[in-house]
């Protein structure tokens, strides 16, 4: 953090630094769009190392006007991204298809959703679409809902230019804020309201939902810390709350 203030320091000519005092991810990504003075919003975590030419990649791919947005590989360190012939023929098929998504190839195609740690859209999108959704609680669920209401106006390109390395780092973020159970609770509550906000029938989101359970609670680490009874509560509330703005969302459709 000291080094960053430090560079911000140097160029407070260039870059506006907002720090906020909530704990919302697509709220914060709101208020950087409203800061933003360009044409174009980039999106980045705080765990990622740009590689260069990573902004032009961000850029280039908009002088075609049906791209509303564009995001790019995300490997972790010593991880090249992969060609056609190293992915396999029925991978790349499927994703020519936008039937499969994967943030770590070195060819260009029109995708599903742009991926929150490395994605840009035109900023006009969000006085457009609302921006993202506030509801949101948590680690996931955001970036690829906004995505899926941008891709009914556009396209979406993911670009190698736009390559970025993700350090994956074992603290900060949303983990440590939230606590392990918290994080399980807002787990549960992003990916349940996620499959309703993109109008999946009711059998795939309660599939998914149930995917991410046993993801999240029954795997091997709860089960020896003998965490996965209090996970499988935390979980069972993100899911009850998820529900509860759900029927809000209803009641005021109706």
């Amino acid at each position: 953090m000291t080094r960053r203030l430090e560079f911000l320091a140097t160029a407070a000519g260039r870059m506006t630094y907002g720090k906020v005092p909530y704990q919302n991810l697509p709220r914060a990504r709101n208020e950087g769009a409203r800061l933003a003075q360009g044409a174009i919003v980039v999106y980045v975590d705080d765990d990622v190392e740009p590689v260069a030419g990573f902004l032009l990649g961000h850029a280039d791919p908009y002088s075609d006007p049906a791209v509303l947005g564009v995001t790019g590989p995300g490997p972790t360190p010593g991880q090249p991204p992969k060609g056609h012939a190293k992915i396999g023929e029925g991978t790349w098929a499927a994703l020519m298809a936008r039937k499969d998504m994967r943030f770590d190839v070195n060819f260009a195609f029109s995708t599903q959703w742009a991926v929150g740690c490395n994605m840009s859209f035109r900023r006009q999108l969000f006085e457009d679409l609302g921006g993202f959704d506030e509801d949101f609680v948590g680690p996931a669920g955001d970036d690829a809902e906004f995505s899926h209401r941008v891709r009914k106006r556009g396209t979406i390109q993911y670009t190698p230019a736009a390559h970025l390395i993700q350090l994956k780092t074992s603290s900060g973020g949303l983990r440590d804020s939230a606590g392990q159970a918290r994080y399980v609770w807002q787990t549960a509550f992003c990916i349940n309201y996620f499959w309703f906000k993109i109008e999946t029938p009711r059998q795939v989101r309660c599939r998914m939902t149930l995917r991410a359970f046993r993801r999240e609670v029954l795997n091997w680490w709860t089960i020896i810390n003998g965490q996965w009874l209090p996970f499988a509560l935390a979980f069972l509330r993100g899911i009850r709350d998820s529900e509860r703005v759900i029927r809000q969302l209803r009641r005021e459709r109706t």
